[in-house]
């Protein structure tokens, strides 16, 4: 039957062609792709009756038109005859979800193994996932019960995947594993349940994409667009907005982008604020790669059992186990802020530490805006102290999370540096500062440049810098063992192998010995 629907489209494009997965079929046309349920029943999902297809293909085109309106574009009968298919006439035979084609070629985990993904795609990326998120935090109706949020809803989902998991496992080092993970969830799980049941009750938990892998990301246009949201049960896409950024976080992980990971993750934080829910990322991204281990599993011991050949041993499914393992690891952190003068360079610093470190970046020119909105208001006595008050406590929260955070601030105040220094040691966490140095003219040349562009969050200009010049509290004998000075004057930048950052990386280091 279905290559008579193939031959319905190949009348009118020879190119079409068929891609079946282990629930559908897709049919190619050139311009368009037509996705047909297959009629099944299993433990996770019904298509077995055409009321049932019919009713999954509008969510499917609802809940994707959220983040790919471009791409889904209608649901269409196909009728005639079952050896005459037509896409236009006679009785219902079936449905589809008609699509624009796009280029598979373009899917970011086909990019990956090219290894030609780039920082601004991960910057797209996290763009539309931000984005998305924002619009479905402004809406406040709950269209389903909120238990899909809850501690006991999460707990259970966890365990159903781990048990799900060992069933297919039959190697001991990979039950040693399973064992080694389960106990590893279950803690974390222990330790942030009060958390989880916080974030339900604040409304983070929305109906989200539920499967943001990168095989489920697609540049069109130059943009990162989500596509092949979960419609099969709410289950799967009811859950917290930064358990969703964290499928992506882990999948980058796993794809060996580590630094793209924590790019993704910091421009998220920056775009939405959302510091509150980062200490679950981890926790979120663990129980994503046990998912994904689990359904690579079953894929590969379908395709050995056709094949008769033996799941290789760096097969994907046990590099998900690993990850899902290493992300719930213990992991010392760090407390770095910056020092420098408008123009000197300090969030591209901070960024950048972000991304090597790693750890997550708050900016306080970003959060300064996000505190007022009125420019009038932004720069009061209050204000300052105010926004060093909220980066200081948000650092707190990440730091208690057991994560390495980056300030990026001036810091031109012995009095606000002291404070930060005094809250790494009562977390016994390293701390540093790192001083941003650069020529007057350069700094300058960069504010004015910045004004022409008017795309960076701070407000400063060569007034401010000459005025600040002036304000500057310099470095006292007690800070100077914890600075560690990056010099970026012209165009040089910040050179990830040059000494300066060698000696960061010692000075946080000596700390922990």
């Amino acid at each position: 039957m279905i290559q008579n629907w193939l031959a319905m489209l190949s009348e009118a494009e020879p190119a079409s062609s068929l891609i079946e997965t282990h629930i559908s079929w897709v049919l190619l046309s050139g311009q368009y792709a037509y996705k047909i349920k297959k009629a099944l029943h299993t433990d996770f999902l019904d298509y077995s009756d055409p009321g049932m297809r019919r009713f999954y293909c509008r969510e499917e085109i609802r809940l994707n038109r959220r983040t790919a309106p471009d791409i889904y574009l209608d649901v269409v009968q196909i009728g005639g005859t079952l050896d005459r298919p037509s896409l236009s006439s006679g009785p219902v035979l079936e449905y589809a979800v008609k699509m624009r084609q796009f280029d598979i070629d373009k899917q970011l985990d086909h990019l990956l193994e090219k290894n030609h993904l780039t920082q601004e795609h991960v910057d797209s990326l996290s763009d539309a996932i931000s984005n998305f998120h924002l619009l479905l935090l402004q809406s406040y109706e709950q269209e389903e019960p909120s238990r899909f949020g809850s501690p006991e809803f999460v707990l259970e989902r966890m365990l159903e995947n781990l048990r799900e998991l060992k069933v297919l496992l039959v190697k001991p080092d990979d039950l040693t594993l399973w064992e080694e993970l389960k106990q590893s969830q279950l803690h974390e799980f222990t330790l942030e349940r009060d958390k989880l049941e916080n974030r339900e009750k604040n409304g983070f938990v929305r109906e989200c994409h539920g499967d943001m892998h990168m095989g489920n990301l697609v540049v069109v246009n130059g943009r990162v667009i989500p596509f092949d949201s979960i419609e099969f049960d709410a289950q799967y896409r009811w859950m917290d907005v930064i358990s969703d950024v964290a499928f992506a976080f882990m999948d980058l992980l796993y794809f060996g982008k580590k630094s793209f990971a924590w790019r993704l993750l910091n421009h998220y934080l920056e775009q939405t604020g959302d510091y509150d829910g980062a200490p679950l990322l981890r926790f979120y991204a663990s129980c994503h790669a046990t998912v994904r281990a689990k359904v690579h599993l079953m894929r590969e011991l379908q395709e050995t059992d056709e094949n008769r050949k033996p799941v290789a041993d760096d097969a994907p499914y046990r590099r998900y186990m690993i990850l899902a393992n290493d992300l719930l690891k213990k992991r010392q952190s760090a407390l770095v802020i910056t020092m420098g003068l408008p123009g000197s360079g300090k969030t591209v610093f901070a960024n950048l530490g972000a991304e090597k470190l790693p750890g997550i970046c708050l900016h306080s020119d970003v959060e300064r805006k996000r505190l007022f909105n009125e420019l009038s208001d932004r720069y009061s006595e209050q204000s300052k102290y105010e926004v060093y008050d909220y980066l200081l406590k948000t650092a707190d929260t990440l730091l208690q999370a057991g994560m390495t955070v980056i300030v990026d601030a001036s810091f031109m105040k012995e009095g606000n540096r002291t404070l930060f220094h005094k809250l790494a040691q009562s977390r016994s966490v390293p701390f540093a500062i790192a001083v941003i140095a650069a020529d007057m003219d350069s700094m300058k040349q960069r504010l004015l440049e910045r004004k022409e562009r008017d795309d960076d969050a701070s407000d400063a200009d060569v007034d401010v810098l000459m005025k600040l010049q002036e304000e500057w509290e310099p470095l006292t004998e007690a800070e100077k063992p914890f600075a560690v000075e990056f010099v970026n004057e012209g165009n040089t930048g910040f050179d990830i192998t040059s000494s300066a950052w060698h000696a960061l990386y010692d000075k946080l280091r000596i700390q922990t010995e």
